[in-house]
């Protein structure tokens, strides 16, 4: 109702209702209700935006969290990322606790451990992000800058993936939690309380729960992260935690990650004369790694016309000469406790029409 109250409405009533002096445009008295009519719609834009702001489904930011913190709950802050770079030197060579590391795009991280390169020219050091972020979740061998030179060190490296980065929650993924929580009959530790459990630890986007998993008394709780990936020990660990500390007496609770099966791709095809084939297959790897991720705690089939459809999809594909996937040229199942994950792309173009 008060979406119409816009200035030149508010405007048009007041006049409406003086008879007796001139209201024509240039008027003093149309001047003097002008600037009055102006703040009223002011007013009522501000009425609107504040009904918005009492509704879950339209709320946002800081009067979000408030809502939230009325069930419980609280925006996750993000967390670090961590994990081990090794240095290479000069045997003795001292690398202090604090020293940083880089990626040649400036992500840092820093040693959290005193220690010194021994005789075999190399030591590992635990390192953590300076910084919260996914960003931080880095490939092995991105980490290979020294931003402070030390003396007696001649490079540097990860060997593994730092894990464990992730950003302050959205206010969809924090509005989605308050959702379920309100939708799901999560009472006295059920599935579904379980779940909601583990989605309250940092890092953690949704979880499986398998009731009696192993007998009476026992649930299996599978965390995954928010793009769709199993998540490391020390996630797990803190789920386990904070699970023990909030389920009902008598529950054996155990916190595994899902078993990830990679989705490869293998298709021969033709496109027009005016698309080239990395376009494509870009264009395809987004549409097919999205179709995955949906998958994901939703069904254990992958329907292979579906990504054939997607590929058909994308501009420039003419026609598709065979398509498999796991050189399966049928739909894919998978176990139940385990997870899609896109995986290699590889197209081949067999020529061009």
């Amino acid at each position: 109702m008060y979406s119409e109250m816009n200035y030149e409405s508010i405007k048009h009533q007041i006049l409406s209702k003086i008879n007796t002096i001139d209201t024509r445009e240039g008027s003093f008295t149309n001047d003097m209700v002008s600037p009055i009519s102006l703040e009223l719609a002011d007013a009522y834009q501000n009425i609107m935006k504040s009904i918005q702001l009492m509704f879950l489904d339209t709320t946002e930011k800081n009067y979000l969290e408030m809502r939230a913190k009325e069930y419980g709950i609280e925006r996750k802050s993000g967390t670090y990322a961590s994990g081990y770079v090794t240095f290479a030197g000069k045997g003795g060579t001292a690398i202090l606790r604090g020293s940083l590391v880089s990626t040649i795009t400036s992500t840092l991280f820093e040693t959290t451990e005193d220690a010194a390169i021994d005789e075999t020219g190399t030591v590992t050091v635990p390192v953590i992000a300076k910084a919260i972020g996914n960003e931080y979740n880095v490939l092995p061998g991105m980490l290979c800058i020294l931003p402070i030179t030390i003396n007696g060190v001649t490079s540097v490296t990860n060997k593994v993936v730092t894990l464990g980065g992730t950003g302050i929650e959205s206010d969809d993924s924090l509005r989605d939690r308050v959702l379920l929580q309100l939708r799901s009959p999560a009472t006295s530790g059920n599935a579904a309380h379980y779940r909601l459990w583990a989605m309250a630890v940092d890092g953690v986007a949704d979880a499986r729960v398998y009731p009696l998993h192993n007998g009476n008394g026992t649930v299996l709780v599978m965390p995954i992260s928010s793009d769709k990936r199993a998540l490391d020990q020390d996630v797990l660990d803190t789920v386990y935690n904070y699970i023990e500390g909030t389920r009902p007496i008598g529950a054996s609770v155990s916190v595994a990650a899902p078993n990830e099966v990679f989705i490869n791709v293998d298709c021969a095809l033709t496109i027009s004369p005016n698309s080239n084939l990395s376009a494509v297959q870009a264009e395809f790897a987004e549409r097919f790694e999205q179709y995955i991720k949906d998958c994901v705690f939703r069904t254990n089939v992958i329907d292979i016309y579906r990504c054939v459809s997607l590929l058909y999809d994308c501009n420039g594909v003419d026609q598709v000469q065979y398509f498999k996937l796991n050189d399966s040229n049928v739909n894919l199942t998978i176990g139940d406790k385990d997870i899609q994950v896109p995986g290699i792309i590889n197209l081949i173009e067999l020529g061009v029409l």
